[in-house]
């Protein structure tokens, strides 16, 4: 990832992530208006991280555009792919113990294509939209728990409920409708499952 010479983007839709980030660090209007006829206008991808990120590290290290945005475009991907396993790492460790929080965490960092290829460069929205679902997943799991009240009344629920409609909202402007889709897909197996047992178990007491 050093080499100055390092072909760091490897696939079309990085290009355009990194094409329309550029265009932004430039001045230049976002070609897609939200009334656009293309589909993806509002979809954005790492276009906005990518130029954020450009702009603060070329006014810290005193960079050009170009040379900010092919730093961050470097680090980016690999970034999120460990940032990804860490919060899993973390979240199993809540839910069991650190020991039992190793294997998940070591086997998404042996999945091919979070971090092996996510290093080479792959600035598609890939990385920090699983990042972002399991985020949401992980919330929605954690904050039942939260005990807060009003009025004596455990709203637990509502602050989960809020977090996890954040995530979509982000989800969908930086993915598609998929990605919302693919949050409530979790969400629902979830309860699914977890009233299956419970209904398991009834049946050990209940004829």
């Amino acid at each position: 990832l050093l080499y100055p010479g390092h072909y760091f983007v490897v696939s079309p839709d990085s290009y355009f992530f990194h094409w329309l980030a550029r265009g932004i660090m430039n001045g230049t209007p976002h070609p897609f208006s939200p009334g656009a006829a293309d589909p993806y206008a509002l979809h954005s991808g790492l276009t906005y991280p990518l130029a954020y990120l450009a702009k603060a590290a070329g006014y810290v290290f005193g960079l050009s555009n170009t040379d900010a945005l092919a730093l961050v475009s470097k680090f980016l991907p690999p970034v999120l792919g460990v940032i990804s396993i860490v919060l899993i790492y973390l979240v199993a460790a809540r839910i069991s113990n650190r020991r039992v929080a190793l294997f998940p965490a070591l086997a998404w960092a042996g999945t091919l294509n979070v971090v092996f290829i996510g290093a080479a460069g792959y600035l598609d929205r890939d990385g920090l939209s699983m990042l972002l679902v399991m985020t949401g997943a992980f919330l929605f799991y954690l904050c039942r728990g939260w005990q807060f009240r009003i009025g004596g009344r455990d709203v637990g629920w509502l602050l989960a409920g809020l977090g996890v409609l954040g995530i979509e909202v982000i989800l969908y402007l930086e993915w598609v409708r998929l990605g919302p889709i693919m949050l409530l897909a979790i969400i629902g197996i979830y309860f699914i499952v977890r009233y299956l047992l419970k209904y398991s178990d009834l049946l050990k007491t209940e004829p």
